[in-house]
């Protein structure tokens, strides 16, 4: 079971998503354009449906680094000595249906790839570094994130960890929350 990724992020933002579910939304809202990022921002209604419905989940704005995102557990304790937890946000609805979720810089939303995507536990080592992956079993999340500085080996030290809660149904994100409330930069 893949529990750690690491990814060096060129543009300032990361985005969690399963392909699969991703895809789908994609083919079930008739989006033919394939920068889905500026598809989801000149249709904000689409955008938070997505959102909403566990499809993908952004966390920007992020400075250009590299970063370890991990599952919840997957580091030694002395991975964790000395490293302080920035923040953590829980709460948020995501939807695995393939057994992994990428995870990327937002180039995969402004230039979506869905053969490239749709395949991607094959081919993720042709890819440019800024995008990896984490085996999660297929269900509904409340997922946790958590933001650490400081961490030692095996990550590098700015990283984000992950925590899939189990759930029934996907939970509600607040009516007046936006992925603009929320502030993910641990550098």
């Amino acid at each position: 079971m893949k529990n750690t990724a690491k990814i060096e992020i060129f543009e300032p933002g990361i985005v969690v998503f399963d392909p699969v579910v991703l895809n789908d939304f994609v083919i079930s809202n008739a989006i033919e354009s394939h920068d889905l990022f500026d598809y989801f921002l000149n249709n904000e209604e689409v955008g938070r449906r997505a959102v909403e419905n566990g499809v993908i989940f952004p966390l920007y704005q992020i400075p250009e680094m590299e970063y370890s995102i991990f599952l919840k557990g997957a580091g030694q304790e002395s991975s964790f000595n000395g490293a302080g937890e920035v923040f953590c946000y829980s709460g948020i609805p995501i939807k695995v249906v393939s057994g992994l979720v990428v995870i990327a810089d937002l180039n995969a939303l402004m230039d979506w790839d869905s053969a490239f995507f749709m395949n991607y536990r094959n081919v993720c080592a042709e890819s440019l570094g800024n995008n990896d992956y984490l085996d999660v079993v297929s269900g509904c999340y409340a997922l946790s994130i958590r933001g650490f500085k400081g961490l030692n080996y095996p990550f590098v030290s700015l990283g984000y960890e992950l925590e899939f809660e189990s759930v029934e149904s996907l939970p509600a994100l607040s009516n007046v929350a936006t992925t603009d409330d929320w502030d993910f930069s641990i550098a």
